[in-house]
């Protein structure tokens, strides 16, 4: 806590010097309560979301500490509304693909599992857009079905479990719940399109085809070896 402290005030001095700032702070949510992939990416061992009960308490900490030292907490939106903001020439200038924690996007998009998994996703997505259009609706304007599909692709789609590379890899749990995932995905736009009454439109969409190509990714991925076992 004492490291926390100077840093919160270097950072105080960084606003004297140069002028305000909008400071985010962010902790991944899975990180407070849980260790989360602590384990797995800090000492090479294959433990998953320990329960950390402290955790919490350390983050009342952090966010106590700062406000003591005259940090204000606002959510983007509220910054916005003050209009506090101002054009960065050098958005343009990161590069295309970075992500966090030394990591890029395009090493998430390039193990094993995502090369296996996001063709899947993508086609129940286009599928997902198709039904849309023929029932006049948008993304904006999903009907709960559809926005059940959404939701249920959103997290088969969650990085966790395409990530990390070897000699590492995914918990077996991770890939499992997104392959659980498709399947419901799928069958909320069978369920969209019965009750649209298009189910024999399977030209835009075959949910008996995707529950098989499902199946197919389901067999390939239970079959590997997942880091710890």
């Amino acid at each position: 806590m004492d490291e926390i402290k100077n840093m919160l005030s270097i950072w105080k001095d960084r606003i004297a010097q140069t002028g305000t700032f909008i400071m985010p702070y962010a902790e991944d949510a899975e990180y407070i309560g849980s260790s989360a992939y602590f384990y797995v990416k800090q000492f090479n061992q294959a433990r998953f979301f320990e329960g950390e009960p402290q955790s919490v308490n350390r983050f009342k900490e952090i966010l106590d500490n700062a406000k003591a030292a005259g940090y204000e907490f606002a959510t983007p939106s509220e910054v916005l509304a003050e209009g506090n903001v101002f054009e960065n020439e050098y958005v343009d200038n990161i590069e295309n693909g970075v992500a966090w924690h030394g990591g890029t996007a395009k090493a998430w998009a390039n193990t094993e599992y995502s090369r296996i998994m996001d063709p899947v996703c993508l086609s129940i997505l286009n599928g997902i857009k198709a039904v849309a259009e023929k029932l006049g609706e948008t993304l904006d304007t999903l009907n709960t079905d559809l926005n059940n599909a959404m939701m249920a692709l959103a997290s088969a789609w969650v990085s966790d479990s395409r990530w990390p590379p070897a000699p590492t890899s995914p918990g077996r749990f991770n890939v499992r719940e997104s392959l659980d995932d498709m399947y419901k995905a799928n069958e909320a736009i069978a369920n969209a399109m019965e009750k649209g009454g298009i189910a024999q439109k399977r030209g835009l969409y075959s949910p008996n085809l995707m529950k098989t190509q499902i199946k197919a990714i389901d067999d390939l991925l239970m079959g590997m070896k997942y880091f710890g076992e």
